[in-house]
């Protein structure tokens, strides 16, 4: 058995349904009708019949938390980055850090891309990330400080590297200065 909610014009109805097989299909037969979900006096019924069933099923749900949900969504933006080369240039930048400067970096990265926050969030939520190595807060903030030590070096290996990989040629370039406020006085 299992609870049904069906919609009626504009209202909706919660049922209790059985599930039956007859002659090889699956089959429900409506067992009880428990009411409209906009009347409160069906929702109490309804939550004296749920803590009902949870007390003769001997459930402790007080103790119950709620599960974490893991993302593996970032594996295509981990192909991405593997493609362009990225972890061979942060390890030539990294000089002689005892920690790969490719793992902090690139959970910033997929951070920055599917959940913009902080660099404290980031490290934060870093276990939902499925088959991320274990990385440290300060590396985070240290790596920060190599890649502004070679900004150039990484742009210039990623222009080449973009031009390279989808043929491109270069005649003009364009640079956004939407985030610059000018004013002047005539």
């Amino acid at each position: 058995m299992f609870v049904k909610i069906t919609k009626a014009k504009d209202k909706k109805y919660v049922q209790l349904v059985r599930s039956y097989r007859e002659g090889g299909k699956v089959k429900h037969k409506l067992v009880l009708n428990l009411g409209r979900t906009d009347i409160k006096e069906n929702l109490d019924t309804l939550r004296s019949i749920g803590e009902k069933l949870i007390k003769l099923v001997g459930l402790d749900l007080s103790k119950a938390t709620g599960g974490t949900i893991l993302n593996y969504g970032y594996l295509p933006y981990k192909k991405i980055w593997n493609g362009f080369g990225l972890p061979e240039i942060l390890k030539q930048s990294s000089g002689s850090i005892e920690f790969s400067l490719n793992d902090p970096v690139f959970l910033m990265s997929i951070t920055h891309l599917l959940n913009p926050s902080s660099k404290l969030k980031a490290y934060n939520l870093k276990d939902r990330y499925l088959g991320l190595p274990d990385i440290k807060l300060h590396n985070l903030y240290r790596s920060l400080d190599i890649l502004a030590g070679n900004k150039e070096k990484i742009e210039d290996y990623l222009f080449y590297k973009n031009k390279d990989l989808f043929n491109l040629s270069l005649d003009i370039v364009f640079y956004d200065v939407t985030t610059f406020y000018f004013e002047s006085v005539k």
